[in-house]
């Protein structure tokens, strides 16, 4: 009977509260799907964020987001692009990276890369890292004519980067 209790409480503390309509709740989201799991609609919202134009233009072309949905208490990175045209021969990577809090200082937790590539999809997210007590970062980084780097062999320096996010 206590192996049946414990396994209920593991399955509990990382479901979704009560009353919610997405699949995950916290580190049961990780390397799960925001939009398929509801958590994109479920209080999801933009809490970093640059856009920029290539042609100075007051428009935004494309952009990088750190989305947060409150109703999972999950975090995504999300890269947008609306100019296909100008950016047809640069590919982009988007990464999402998580640091936990120790005695010792912050500590890598969890990275999800994505590879956006050439694609005209105008908006192109990473799976989600749910965990609390941490900073969290969406970052990206640009390639051209097909070169694409393995993205977990590029150094944080390189890669362009929203200020941290604090849970």
């Amino acid at each position: 009977m206590l192996t049946f209790f414990t396994a209920t409480a593991l399955f509990t503390a990382n479901s979704a509260p009560a009353g919610a309509t997405a699949l995950c709740w916290n580190t049961g989201c990780t390397g799960v799907n925001p939009q398929s799991s509801g958590c994109s609609s479920n209080g999801g919202s933009t809490v970093r964020w640059r856009y920029w134009s290539h042609n100075n233009l007051p428009t935004d072309d494309y952009g990088l987001e750190l989305r947060r949905s409150s109703g999972c208490d999950a975090q995504w990175a999300r890269f947008i692009r609306d100019d296909c045209e100008w950016l047809k021969n640069n590919g982009y990577y988007l990464k999402l990276r998580a640091d936990l809090w120790t005695p010792y200082g912050w500590y890598h937790h969890a990275t999800y890369y994505k590879d956006v590539g050439y694609s005209c999809d105008t908006r192109v997210y990473t799976s989600m890292i749910g965990q609390s007590s941490a900073r969290y970062a969406a970052c990206y980084i640009r390639y051209e004519n097909g070169q694409r780097p393995n993205p977990a062999g590029v150094p944080d320096e390189q890669w362009e980067c929203l200020d941290w996010y604090y849970t």
